[in-house]
């Protein structure tokens, strides 16, 4: 009978523990580097943090990833606009602020997305571990989600018209540090476009959570053991 209730209170403790949190990856973080009041581009690769979290982004090519103010619809006034990339709406599909694009290696005005190159890159740098459950972009494309440890596609957003904004919501495998989440800039939908343009916005993630209750079904087999032994010597 003692087997029988460890046994039931083994499996209570593995069944408690803290819930999964969320964390939004939106580029709007208190790394001061994540200025939401400029745009700028991102060396390749380069290393910031988003609320506590820590990540390396690199790109295909072009001049690397670039933030865009979405408040900014047009040229001048100290910000370099572009209307394609500003919802009509800010929040329109929870897209606001800072966007994440690739820069077009061959302009002097920045920021401007159509780098021509596939895929932007995150690389996981801190000790959590993540589930990636979804995505928002803005402008014509196709646009394509995947990480490291995900035998195929997670999903994807197609957009047909300029300054359109859409989300995808999904469920990767757990990632760590080192894993990496990829964005797929496939094509363009819209013909007046080259490929590979568009921006995206507030990733979003379930935190996975390290049971509270570990370190004490530990402690249970200990226990557990030791009165089994006891019991074969009495």
């Amino acid at each position: 009978m003692k087997t029988v209730f460890l046994t039931a209170a083994f499996v209570a403790m593995i069944g408690s523990g803290a819930s999964a949190s969320t964390y939004i990856l939106d580029f709007d973080g208190n790394d001061p580097s994540l200025d939401s009041s400029a745009s700028q581009i991102f060396s390749d690769p380069r290393i910031f943090t988003d609320d506590g979290i820590s990540w390396s982004i690199s790109t295909g090519g072009g001049l690397g990833a670039a933030l865009f103010d979405s408040t900014c619809a047009s040229y001048g006034a100290g910000c370099n606009g572009d209307a394609d990339l500003s919802p009509a709406v800010q929040d329109t599909d929870v897209v606001a602020g800072n966007v994440l694009i690739q820069q077009r290696p061959s302009t002097a005005i920045t920021p401007n997305d159509d780098a021509q190159t596939d895929e932007i890159r995150l690389t996981l740098l801190s000790d959590v571990k993540l589930r990636w459950t979804g995505v928002s972009a803005i402008d014509d494309g196709l646009y394509i989600f995947g990480t490291s440890v995900d035998a195929g596609p997670l999903g994807s957003i197609s957009l047909a018209n300029n300054s359109q904004t859409g989300t995808a919501t999904f469920l990767s495998g757990i990632l760590g540090m080192g894993d990496t989440i990829i964005i797929d800039f496939a094509s363009a939908t819209n013909s007046n476009d080259s490929t590979d343009s568009g921006a995206i916005d507030r990733l979003t993630f379930a935190v996975v959570p390290v049971p509270a209750s570990f370190p004490l079904l530990l402690a249970g087999f200990g226990v557990f053991a030791a009165m089994r032994a006891r019991k074969k010597r009495s």
